[in-house]
């Protein structure tokens, strides 16, 4: 059985995660000057906490800007789509449905999660009824053991 070795973190490594948490955008130069080391050193402790995994460089798109939440909006339950169904499945727009202006990704985009078709969703008077008519037959039942008990 393998054991993992947790990196040993210094102050300055502290100090240079807790600066690119508020803006990882920064230079090395910036970082370096803020900091009081050298560009070199900076880069050096940037590389190494990324290769230990203690950090990561991640990209988040907005999907508003990119158009993505008007292309729900528009979409029909046809023109997506569920993948993943043995972990966790998704339902996801078919690649042909979702445009997305400088986009040449086959990449499927997520379209919410899965809970049934859209048209296997009851309205909310056909969800009453069928709340009145369980309970009518509960409560049928339960007069019915009662009037039993009371033989």
């Amino acid at each position: 059985m393998s054991t993992r070795r947790f990196p040993s973190l210094d102050p300055d490594d502290i100090q240079l995660m807790t600066e690119l948490e508020s803006d990882a955008t920064q230079i090395y130069k910036d970082l370096a000057d803020k900091l009081g080391m050298s560009r070199p050193t900076v880069a050096s402790k940037v590389r190494k906490l990324l290769d230990s995994d203690v950090i990561k460089i991640i990209c988040w798109a907005d999907p508003v800007a990119l158009g993505y939440k008007q292309a729900i909006v528009r979409a029909k339950d046809n023109s997506t789509e569920i993948v993943g169904r043995g972990g966790a499945p998704a339902r996801c727009f078919r690649t042909e449905s979702l445009t997305v202006e400088s986009s040449n990704s086959q990449t499927p985009y997520s379209a919410g999660q899965v809970a049934g078709l859209i048209r296997d969703i009851p309205t909310v008077a056909e969800f009453i009824n069928s709340l009145v008519k369980m309970s009518t037959l509960i409560s049928n039942q339960v007069t019915e053991s009662l009037s039993q008990i009371s033989q």
